[in-house]
């Protein structure tokens, strides 16, 4: 069994496509291609696959079980995906962990910057729950949990959410999308969240329209990394549209780089 102090995220894999499109099943979902998709992500050496949201149909026939989301796999440990498609009402996040035999379930509390404070609370205080080894999840919106303030360029950070990422030594977060973001501050919040020596890693179906070309996002220490992203070309069946991307390994920090900065947590 895998502990989770254990699991230091290195080599993380995107995964991406056009969820207007149907597959054999009449699911618009990735479920049909899995085993694919993770055959070539652990043959680029990864040990994470993040996937967009509406990541598995809850009716599609495919088993989602821990022998088919790892199968054979030798460098796969981790997959994050979500169950549901664009008209479930209840949808979850399963983390998949290879020594664990079922996942860890995670939901969304909230998605916009004017949700209730009592949702973006609820959020914070589950936050020990959303860490997986060095990272942390934060599904879709709730990387709205800090507001970007136009006017001095600043952040109002109300919950210290930074703070709390330094105290727990979060090394990465997973930001999974539905759709593409299109404000701007959005980059600006991810940059924020990787100070540090942090990565923040968020990627996104493509179909909304009015999006980037570039269905994911990287940011390192408070640079915009995407463009250091490998997409690979998975050929699988007809599926085009289905993209990869193998994000730069994360750096180790060494004992010497260790931060010293003392956190002080703010109470909510």
């Amino acid at each position: 069994m895998m502990e989770q102090k254990s699991f230091n995220v290195k080599k993380v894999a995107v995964v991406s496509h056009n969820y207007n499109l149907s597959n054999r099943h009449g699911h618009q979902d990735f479920a049909e291609h899995a085993s694919q998709i993770h055959s070539i992500c652990d043959g680029e050496g990864c040990d994470t696959i993040l996937y967009s949201l509406f990541t598995w149909d809850e009716n599609s026939p495919i088993r989602r079980n821990h022998q088919t989301i790892f199968g054979d796999l030798k460098n796969v440990r981790c997959v994050i995906l979500e169950v549901g498609n664009k008209k479930t009402p209840n949808k979850f996040v399963e983390v998949w962990l290879k020594g664990e035999e079922l996942p860890r379930i995670m939901e969304q509390f909230f998605g916009k910057s004017s949700d209730t404070h009592e949702r973006k609370r609820e959020f914070f205080r589950s936050i020990p729950g959303r860490i997986i080894g060095d990272g942390l999840v934060a599904i879709c919106g709730e990387s709205n949990i800090a507001n970007y303030m136009p006017s001095n360029g600043n952040f109002r950070d109300e919950f210290g959410f930074n703070g709390e990422l330094e105290r727990r030594n979060i090394r990465v977060v997973f930001n999974p999308l539905h759709d593409y973001m299109t404000r701007y501050e959005m980059k600006r919040k991810r940059a924020y969240y990787s100070r540090n020596q942090r990565m923040v890693i968020t990627v996104w179906n493509m179909g909304r329209g009015r999006e980037s070309s570039i269905p994911w996002t990287v940011f390192y220490n408070g640079e915009d990394i995407t463009a250091r992203v490998r997409e690979v070309s998975p050929r699988i069946n007809d599926r085009l549209d289905i993209r990869i991307g193998i994000v730069p390994e994360i750096p180790v920090m060494t004992l010497g780089q260790a931060r010293t900065t003392v956190i002080r947590r703010r109470p909510v």
